[in-house]
């Protein structure tokens, strides 16, 4: 299969091969692949063990419910999506430490954030941290351990 995107599809919906998925720890489709995500399947659920999940610059403007899932998720990187809110369920995901929004222009703060307990690395860029500067300041009050930076800002 030259179309790497069906490729992804058929190995997250093929129910034959679910026992070799769900021990995956790492796993990114960003921008070196050819064919960009606009849609996650619901079975992402099935990668209960998956650590880091690396999504940037696809297409996705909607994550599904199931990624509450996956409950053992330390690292999400969705950078340049045109996401347009985060779902309810990403409260259930409390080892999160890492989460990557830059590039994403949301219309409003997305109030899922304050459900993760755990948070300790949050990355916006510098437009989304003039907009949200109150709410950020609130959400940093509310979780002492956590650490928002700037993505285009070397550390």
């Amino acid at each position: 299969m030259e179309d790497y995107e069906e490729l992804y599809c058929f190995l997250i919906e093929y129910m034959p091969i679910k026992g070799l998925l769900t021990g995956i720890k790492k796993f990114g489709w960003n921008s070196w692949q050819k064919n960009k995500i606009q849609e996650l399947p619901k079975s992402i659920r099935i990668l209960r063990k998956i650590k880091t999940l690396d999504f940037a610059d696809n297409e996705i403007k909607v994550l599904p419910a199931e990624i509450g899932e996956l409950t053992h998720l330390q690292y999400l990187y969705l950078s340049g999506n045109p996401l347009e809110k985060l779902p309810i369920e990403m409260e259930k995901l409390e080892r999160l430490n890492g989460l990557w929004l830059d590039e994403i222009h949301f219309e409003v703060f997305p109030q899922e954030l304050t459900t993760i307990k755990n948070l300790k690395y949050l990355y916006f860029d510098s437009i989304q941290l003039e907009k949200f500067a109150k709410e950020i300041e609130i959400l940093k009050k509310d979780n002492r351990d956590l650490e928002v930076w700037d993505s285009n800002i070397p550390f």
